[in-house]
């Protein structure tokens, strides 16, 4: 059911905006490669940076993609983050993310431009 919400929600930022956007840190390039303009991508990345291991990021990121693609790639991209970091890393990773996406969505709108190279 979660996951079914964050899709909806991650499915209609895409709908309505554009792509492209230049990319300063590797957790900000990950998330306009893999989101586009969908979301302000600086405002999001600095908003989980603040919250969570930096390095995590490179797990939450590309999984929370891989969730709203309906081509059937989570179980087997779940999988292969499973097998690389361990299951218990990709819970607990996925636990914090979990913890503090409603606020994340709060804070930083969808549609946005924002390369994050400015300090909010």
């Amino acid at each position: 059911m979660r996951r079914n919400i964050l899709a909806a929600l991650t499915m209609m930022a895409l709908l309505t905006c554009g792509v492209s956007v230049s990319a300063a840190s590797p957790s900000l390039a990950s998330c306009h490669n893999l989101f586009g303009n969908a979301f302000d991508c600086g405002c999001m990345t600095r908003f989980l940076e603040t919250r969570i291991d930096p390095d995590d990021l490179e797990i939450i990121l590309p999984l929370w993609a891989y969730s709203i693609d309906q081509s059937g790639k989570y179980s087997a991209e779940v999988d292969r983050f499973n097998d690389h970091h361990g299951y218990t890393k990709v819970n607990e990773v996925l636990r914090q993310f979990y913890a503090v996406r409603l606020e994340l969505f709060m804070q930083c709108p969808a549609c946005s431009t924002d390369d994050g190279d400015a300090d909010h």
